[in-house]
């Protein structure tokens, strides 16, 4: 499955493995998620909430030991989750996840 989804990536900006737990919130109210996939441009994360496609979330969580709050809309579901495309991401959030990528790798 994993060959499946390089081979038919979609992205112009790969998302890298990571181990996050966060918040979430959306118009289904809050809950801790599970983040296990992070880009420049979006993630992965794991919820008990219902998300659909189109839904605005905000994602929140420990990263470099700093709180790093964003936006995103929901642009798919999946059994093991939802992927989030970040909306305004703002320099500063990116630079923060931009600078744990290239620690990571």
């Amino acid at each position: 499955m994993a060959d499946f989804r390089l081979q038919h990536e979609q992205r112009a900006v790969p998302r890298w493995p990571v181990a996050f737990v966060g918040y979430c919130y959306g118009t289904y109210g809050s809950s801790r998620c599970f983040i296990s996939e992070l880009g420049e441009n979006g993630l992965k994360l794991t919820t008990g909430l219902p998300y659909k496609v189109g839904d605005e979330v905000i994602a929140a969580w420990i990263i470099n030991g700093e709180k790093l709050q964003v936006a995103g809309t929901v642009r798919y579901v999946c059994d093991d989750g939802a992927g989030l495309q970040f909306l305004n991401l703002c320099p500063t959030e990116r630079l923060k996840i931009l600078e744990y990528l290239q620690f990571k790798r």
